[in-house]
């Protein structure tokens, strides 16, 4: 019985273990505010938009997790969220919610978010 026990706890571990994946934060842009980081091990193209997870630190040690597609059209730059979680300085989540990609939104001009939009988007032009 109790190698039954094991051999099903091993089991389980393992399959979870598969199912996990670490993410790799590399630094895009920061401001007086934030800093944003791109999940090299989520980014990808489809198309001509760009996906990934961002990370969105602040000052005060809040983080949001942000899925996000991004493109440029006609000289601006287009987002559509998928799946956002913010978490406070201690690192529980505050808040979650699944935008499903359904609004697309325009980045602000000269901001923290149009600097990391293009480096993400310089670092995967050829993905």
């Amino acid at each position: 019985m109790k190698k039954i026990i094991t051999l099903a706890t091993l089991m389980i571990v393992m399959a979870l273990s598969s199912m996990c994946s670490a993410a790799n934060w590399y630094w895009l842009a920061s401001n007086d505010e934030h800093s944003i980081f791109i999940d090299t091990s989520s980014a990808y193209r489809d198309g001509h938009w760009l996906c990934a997870w961002y990370k969105w630190t602040s000052t005060d040690g809040s983080y949001q997790l942000v899925e996000e597609k991004s493109t440029i059209y006609n000289r601006r730059i287009y987002y559509k969220m998928g799946n956002l979680c913010a978490y406070n300085a201690n690192r529980h989540l505050e808040f979650s919610h699944n935008y499903n990609f359904q609004h697309v939104d325009e980045l602000p001009p000269n901001s923290i978010g149009e600097v990391a939009f293009v480096k993400a988007m310089y670092m995967y032009k050829d993905k």
